[in-house]
């Protein structure tokens, strides 16, 4: 019976929701699930993301529908760093050589002199030019157009983990989780905000004066970058995320299981939902209609399925699935009620983990197929329940039902805590 009680709760965590206002920390899938599982690094250029993968491919996606397509031969395995400016793409391979890359084919060009920038720790592009913090402390200024570079300021940089740049100046988080904003004229810098409030930072983006990043706790965040002071957006759901990216409004993950996820930031002005770039030619690899459309309604309300679950067993017990089951076989009924009771659930990002009478299962990855309404169709990725389809019911936006294969007698039904 428990067995049997797992399989059916865990379908019930395979969707997003569909009749509810966007919201901070909302986000959407693009493109094919881990679609991205082996990048090693990667850059947004006019609305396309390029990453840099593990086999040596490169790729470039378009940030509106996640269809990508590869760009010249795979000679990339080896980049460590991926930046763009000015049309152009720019790494740093684990060698230390710094190459311009062209985004229209792949082809690449060597700037400067072979391995100067074998230490770099953190760097950022600002106003063409290429800052990179050392692991002898030193900051340097590196021309792009020649690959000429220079010091700057004192030995202060050694403990630098991620380097960002924002309107004319340079931002550090160190080691110790201090937030610094660095004058890129001289390397002086001042501290930002509290001392070790980034302490916990896995990732990070830049849009305008603000800085979002990712913690360990999985908690997003942004900060004003002329203040220092900061704000959680959304529920604590991006503990997966591996990188982060921006674009024009929108910010952009790759989850470590390799999916790609647009990120309401609350903006007014956020292109998330549809950036303004053109499509890119037909590939091998593309999303069906269907499914973009899914993902974009399921994106726009998701939201409200991120955090905590409880059974609903007042809501099941009152309900005419719970008469049609009663009827049929009353002992079932009363055991179904208790076990919609003694479940919950919690949802990540991409993931959903359950818990049925003290027994944890998961978590299980799920995809949207299509939806209806307040209904979603939803398909099990993984688990004892792979490939089976259930419906999911927004009665609100605090209250759901789930029917598993179009057995309603069977629905189950969540409120949320």
């Amino acid at each position: 019976m428990r067995t049997r009680a797992l399989a059916v709760v865990a379908v019930a965590m395979f969707f997003a929701v569909s009749s509810l206002p966007a919201a901070e920390g909302s986000y959407r899938r693009l493109g094919r699930p881990g679609g991205w599982a082996n990048t090693r690094a990667g850059a947004v250029l006019d609305g396309q993301l390029y990453t840099a993968e593990a086999s040596g491919s490169f790729y470039a996606a378009d940030l509106s529908s996640g269809v990508y397509r590869q760009i010249g031969k795979a000679m990339f395995a080896d980049t460590q760093f991926l930046f763009a400016s000015a049309g152009s793409l720019y790494s740093i391979e684990k060698s230390g050589s710094l190459y311009r890359i062209s985004p229209a084919d792949g082809s690449y060009q060597r700037l400067g002199q072979s391995g100067e920038w074998a230490n770099t720790l953190a760097a950022a592009l600002l106003e063409g030019k290429l800052y990179t913090a050392e692991t002898n402390g030193a900051l340097y200024a590196t021309d792009l157009s020649s690959g000429v570079y220079q010091p700057i300021g004192g030995a202060d940089f050694g403990n630098t983990q991620f380097l960002f740049a924002s309107e004319g100046a340079l931002y550090s988080i160190e080691k110790d989780g201090n937030l610094y904003r660095i004058n890129p004229a001289d390397g002086s810098y001042e501290r930002l905000g509290q001392a070790g409030d980034w302490s916990g930072t896995q990732s990070g983006a830049v849009i305008g004066s603000y800085l979002y990043t990712v913690e360990s706790s999985g908690a997003l965040y942004s900060t004003d970058l002329k203040s220092g002071v900061w704000r959680q957006l959304g529920e604590p759901v991006f503990g997966n995320t591996a990188f982060l990216f921006a674009w024009a409004d929108g910010i952009y993950s790759i989850e470590k299981d390799g999916s790609l996820y647009a990120i309401d930031t609350g903006s007014a002005s956020s292109s998330v939902s549809s950036p303004a770039v053109p499509a890119l030619p037909a590939s091998p690899v593309s999303s069906s209609a269907s499914e973009t459309s899914s993902a974009a309604v399921a994106g726009n309300l998701a939201f409200a399925f991120m955090g905590a679950w409880k059974g609903d067993a007042t809501a099941y017990e009152k309900s005419a699935a719970y008469e049609e089951a009663a009827k049929a076989n009353l002992g079932f009924a009363q055991g179904l009620l208790a076990l919609i009771g003694g479940s919950s659930m919690k949802v990540g990002l991409g993931d959903i983990t359950v818990e049925v009478m003290g027994e944890k299962a998961g978590p299980f990855a799920f995809t949207v197929i299509t939806s209806e309404g307040n209904d979603l169709i939803i398909e099990n990725q993984d688990g004892p329940k792979k490939g089976v389809q259930s419906t999911v019911t927004f009665i609100d936006s605090t209250h759901i039902k789930v029917v598993e294969g179009g057995n309603a007698a069977q629905a189950m039904y969540f409120v949320k805590q």
